[in-house]
């Protein structure tokens, strides 16, 4: 790449000094400038993934077993299981990694359609 801006700002100047211009060469160079760039702009979210890694928030009923699945996935017992209805009213977090890729779990309160809970 600083070859390849060295030479075309040397023509600025002395071009009439140069061997001719292989415009060839010069197109070849630049799509394999593209190339390079692709590949590691590809590499850098990838990477950029790796170190932040993503949040799975799990959803549903109350009682259908997101705390369960939670504490499944994570091998751990981080969130409360019991057979009442809305044990879990706040996000309980646990990690984990899949394929090599960290995982925040996220077990979160059943979404009901009506309830007389005042909390709720």
């Amino acid at each position: 790449c600083v070859d390849l801006l060295a030479e075309l700002e040397a023509r600025l100047d002395f071009d009439d000094e140069m061997e001719p211009l292989d415009e060839n060469a010069i197109i070849a160079q630049v799509l394999q400038l593209e190339e390079d760039v692709t590949e590691i702009l590809g590499t850098a979210r990838r990477g950029r993934l790796l170190e932040t890694g993503v949040s799975v928030a799990i959803v549903g009923r109350p009682n259908a077993g997101k705390s369960s699945l939670l504490n499944a996935w994570s091998r751990s017992e981080r969130a409360i299981v019991t057979p009442v209805a809305g044990t879990t009213r706040d996000v309980v977090e646990a990690s984990v990694t899949v394929a090599g890729l960290p995982v925040t779990l996220l077990d979160t309160a059943g979404i009901r359609g009506e309830t007389t809970d005042e909390v709720e």
